[in-house]
C-alpha cells in the first residue's frame, strides 16, 4: 500500500511538472547547454567537466548540474547539485540548486546518466529545454528524451559522451 501511495504521489508530481513545463522555443539550435549527471564519482566528474570545457571552447554556454549520492547536505563540489537528503520519501528532489536550474531555459539538456532513477526522471522532466538528449535505457516506461543514443552502462560515461557527440554531429550534418 505504501509503495502504491509513493507511486501515485510521484506520478501526480510528474504530471504537474509536465503541465507547467511547456516546451521551450529557441532561436539557437545548440548554444545554451545543461549537462545533468551523477557527480558522486570524482573521476567521472572530471570526464564530464572536460566535455563541458570542450563545449565551451566551441562557443556553447554550459551549465553543470549533478546528483551526489551522499546524505551530507553541505557537500561542496563547486557545481550546482542535490543529494539523497534532498529527495523526499516518494522520490521527488527539492533543493535551492535545483530551483535555480528549473528557473532557466536551455536550448539543450544532456543527461549523462548510466541509469535513470525516479528522482533523475523528475529532474529531467522538470528542466525547460528545447531538446533533451540522453541514453536509450530499457528501464524507462515513457519517453523522457527527444533524442536517445545507444548506451550500455558497463561502457561508462566516456562512451556515452562519444555516442552523444556522434549523434549530434549526424544531426547537424543532415545525414
Amino acid at each position: 500500500m505504501i509503495q502504491g501511495l509513493k507511486a501515485h504521489l510521484f506520478k501526480k508530481k510528474l504530471e504537474e511538472i509536465s503541465i507547467s513545463n511547456h516546451k521551450v522555443s529557441t532561436q539557437n539550435a545548440f548554444k545554451n547547454v545543461l549537462l545533468f549527471f551523477d557527480g558522486t564519482d570524482g573521476s567521472e566528474r572530471k570526464v564530464i567537466q572536460k566535455y563541458a570545457t570542450e563545449l565551451e571552447r566551441s562557443g556553447k554556454v554550459v551549465k553543470l548540474f549533478a546528483f551526489i549520492n551522499t546524505k551530507e547536505l553541505d557537500s561542496e563540489i563547486g557545481i550546482n547539485h542535490y543529494v539523497r537528503k534532498n529527495i523526499n520519501w516518494y522520490q521527488v528532489p527539492t533543493s535551492e540548486d535545483l530551483q535555480v536550474i528549473q528557473s532557466k531555459n536551455y536550448d539543450v539538456m544532456i543527461s549523462l546518466l548510466s541509469n535513470i532513477q525516479p528522482h533523475h526522471k523528475f529532474v529531467i522532466k522538470s528542466i525547460k529545454a528545447a531538446m533533451k538528449i540522453g541514453p536509450n535505457l530499457d528501464n524507462t516506461e515513457d519517453l523522457i528524451f527527444d533524442m536517445s543514443v545507444d548506451h550500455f552502462s558497463s561502457l561508462g560515461i566516456p562512451e556515452l559522451i562519444k555516442n552523444i557527440k556522434s549523434s549530434i554531429q549526424l544531426l547537424s550534418n543532415g545525414k
